[in-house]
């Protein structure tokens, strides 16, 4: 098939959400310009014979502006929540997103789906058989940083994301236990330098019974070669990139990363994780057979 324009159209998020998309976005057209595809980020759709890409979250407002043009565009959604949303949101704003990504994605060319776990719930529920789980894994694209050597670092632990209560305890230990810790939501140029800047990077559940592995922080430091630990050693994998990142028990994480900022952890070991997740995960590659699917289906 020869190389499609794909509009990556982002006209359904706020600033603030479009910002929380960049690595999505970076992940998909990184791995779609790798396939010899030309991707554009805009914020509006393109009409045919581009194929307009579009994240879930559609609110009543929006949905009223987008049904009349579904069928005239080329739509494929992307959905990367659990099927019934975010269990920490409030119930009737789950129960809308989830009402409305079903209204939308049965209108759609194809669908893609993010979380494993949700795939088989996803293809139950928009009366057509084009729903694929796309896996996350590496592109260049992704690596937006350079080799920085020990001594530049400044922070020993670094976690970028939502803080919830339960996160908040663990930095909180991990402070208490006297490491240098630096913890937040940031617009990517701050968070690039912070991650450029810390020796360990986390990425921790939601609480301590709500995992939600995020794919593409793992995704992030793999590319950019960052020593990255999950408080996810408790429970089965649940994403691919999980394979790749060192695991610990939640009980155990404070030493864990006291032992690797004081050098007594097998960095070789993790960092010959990094080597085979950028080996063994080419997001081009994981998901070449389904681009070409799903693509087929706008012809």
């Amino acid at each position: 098939m020869a190389g499609q324009t794909l509009n990556m159209y982002l006209g359904n998020h706020s600033y603030v959400a479009q910002e929380t998309l960049r690595d999505f976005c970076v992940a998909y057209a990184g791995a779609l310009s790798a396939l010899g595809h030309s991707v554009l980020f805009s914020p509006v759709p393109l009409p045919p014979p581009t194929i307009n890409l579009m994240f879930e979250h559609f609110d009543d407002q929006f949905l009223a502006m987008l049904e009349p043009i579904l069928s005239g565009f080329h739509f494929g959604l992307i959905c990367t929540e659990p099927f019934a949303g975010n269990p920490l949101s409030e119930p009737a704003y789950r129960q809308m997103r989830v009402t409305n990504m079903i209204r939308v994605g049965s209108r759609c060319r194809f669908v893609w789906c993010v979380d494993r776990r949700s795939f088989a719930a996803h293809k139950t529920v928009f009366g057509h058989s084009r729903v694929y789980q796309t896996p996350i894994g590496y592109t260049s694209m992704l690596a937006d940083l350079h080799y920085l050597p020990p001594s530049e670092k400044v922070w020993d632990v670094c976690f970028t994301g939502s803080l919830t209560p339960y996160r908040q305890g663990i930095l909180q230990q991990l402070t208490a236990a006297g490491l240098n810790v630096v913890y937040g939501m940031f617009p990517h140029f701050v968070r690039r330098s912070i991650m450029h800047r810390s020796r360990l990077h986390l990425t921790l559940k939601q609480d301590a019974d709500l995992s939600l592995p995020s794919q593409l922080r793992m995704a992030y430091c793999l590319s950019n070669d960052l020593l990255i630990v999950s408080d996810l050693g408790d429970r089965p994998r649940e994403t691919f990139a999980e394979a790749y990142v060192t695991a610990v028990a939640p009980d155990a994480l404070t030493q864990w990363c006291v032992d690797l900022v004081g050098g007594r952890q097998d960095v070789a070991a993790m960092q010959a994780k990094i080597a085979a997740f950028k080996e063994e995960c080419r997001m081009d590659v994981l998901n070449a057979e389904i681009f070409q699917m799903s693509f087929a289906a706008c012809s």
